[in-house]
């Protein structure tokens, strides 16, 4: 038996740059569930718990790259004796939790944004909370946020555009933040390394879902 990563999608592109150093055989399958489902704690629980039930015994390690997105994560992560990446949110899974918490104690109305949700801003969050059709419902969230933080960890800037687009429909200062793929690698790896079983296998990936 090999090992799966249950994540988010909005993960898929840092995840596999991070097992990517990892020969074919050692690389764990993963299994992706919708970033919209960050929007319904309560949901994001009941699909991570029936997915985990049902790799039960399939897999000799599951790991969980979720941050505390979902209803008991925790709890249901134990449960079924899987291991959750560490972090409160993915923002301190780029940044480091101690920088993340720093960050949002400096400023405690920062929005962060990453790559994923720069690329699918519109279909992640304006579509979603129905901001153009209810600009109050958006005036209402932003209210108390003060700045946009941009974690770039594809360090090539393709994205600094979009990210000024979003703060300026904000009417917020921007500050990006070029962190890289190299923390969230390394606590990817470290977690894979937890596993007391770290097979051979055939690298092979499982999609659930489109982004």
């Amino acid at each position: 038996m090999s090992n799966v990563i249950v994540a988010c999608y909005t993960l898929k592109i840092p995840l596999e740059k991070a097992i990517g150093v990892l020969d074919e055989d050692e690389q764990p399958d993963i299994i992706y569930l919708p970033a919209i489902m960050h929007l319904y704690p309560d949901k994001l629980a009941a699909a991570i718990k029936g997915l985990l039930a049902s790799l039960k015994g399939i897999y000799c390690g599951i790991i969980v790259a979720f941050g505390n997105c979902a209803t008991k994560i925790d709890e249901i992560v134990k449960q079924y004796g899987a291991i959750r990446v560490p972090g409160e949110l993915c923002y301190g899974m780029f940044v480091g939790e101690d920088n993340y918490l720093k960050m949002i104690k400096e400023v405690p109305g920062t929005f962060f944004l990453t790559d994923d949700i720069c690329r699918n801003f519109s279909k992640l969050v304006t579509e979603p909370l129905e901001w153009e059709k209810r600009p109050k419902i958006k005036e209402m969230m932003l209210r108390n946020y003060k700045r946009v933080v941009y974690l770039d960890a594809a360090g090539d800037g393709s994205l600094d555009r979009k990210a000024n687009e979003i703060a300026d429909s904000f009417k917020l200062p921007l500050e990006i933040q070029r962190v890289g793929n190299k923390h969230f690698e390394t606590i990817i790896l470290q977690t894979l390394r937890e596993i007391k079983h770290f097979p051979k296998n055939g690298g092979g990936k499982l999609w659930l879902a489109e982004k």
